[in-house]
């Protein structure tokens, strides 16, 4: 039996899922939310990240971010200051 899983993320705005994506099982949505984070930073230039914005990914049980948070990825860049 499949479950219905909302996938939605925030890189430079947020994207809330409206719809979700039937899937077998948990195990299947997170591999599922790994996919999604690697075309987002595919697609994007990632300008913000470098800028200190967290990038984020979280699935949930009810659509657009509503509902139960079943789990959350985060990403975030960091440089080093350059010396003075």
């Amino acid at each position: 039996m499949a479950n219905l899983f909302y996938f939605n993320s925030v890189n430079d705005h947020p994207d809330l899922d409206p719809d979700g994506i039937e899937l077998p099982d948990l195990a299947a949505a997170q591999k599922e939310a790994l996919r999604l984070l690697g075309r987002m930073l595919q697609d994007a230039d990632g300008d913000g990240l470098w800028h200190g914005k967290d990038w984020s990914v979280w699935v949930t049980d009810a659509p657009s971010g509503t509902g139960h948070i079943l789990f959350k990825l985060h990403l975030s860049a960091t440089k080093p200051h350059d010396p003075a």
